[in-house]
């Protein structure tokens, strides 16, 4: 390739190629590994296309909308009720606005967002799922 490049532009005037090394004196870079585990879904009450979920992705949305990982079945679910995020120190779930109740262990979720614990029920939409990772 770098010969047909260097052809192609002779014609446009002169072309200098030069190879470029690594440098020896830099020590090698330690990358930090990160393991994180991937999260589930089981519904355990209400209408959704699955029974269970595997939230690979980093953003889930919970809803009626054809963009939805988790689809809702109810004639008069919201198009985009919840969504479930994975950030570096887990899992978290957030209510697409204000009208929307999210339940976490039976507790409303207050301030607009909860980080998801391995076991914990989460109620929205009149869906039921338990939360694994």
């Amino acid at each position: 390739m770098l010969t047909q490049a260097a052809v192609a532009a002779s014609s446009a005037g002169s072309v200098v190629v030069r190879r470029v090394g690594m440098a020896q004196s830099l020590p090698p870079v330690k990358t930090a590994q990160v393991h994180q585990t991937i999260g589930t879904l089981s519904i355990v009450k209400g209408r959704t296309d699955q029974q269970r979920y595997v939230l690979t992705g980093k953003l889930t949305l919970i809803g009626k909308s054809k963009m939805a990982g988790i689809r809702l079945k109810r004639w008069f679910a919201p198009r985009v009720a919840a969504l479930i995020y994975r950030a570096e120190d887990g899992y978290f779930i957030a209510a697409s606005e204000n009208a929307v109740t999210i339940r976490v262990n039976d507790i409303v979720v207050e301030g607009g967002q909860k980080q998801l614990e391995s076991g914990d029920v989460i109620e929205v939409a009149d869906i039921k799922g338990v939360f694994a990772t």
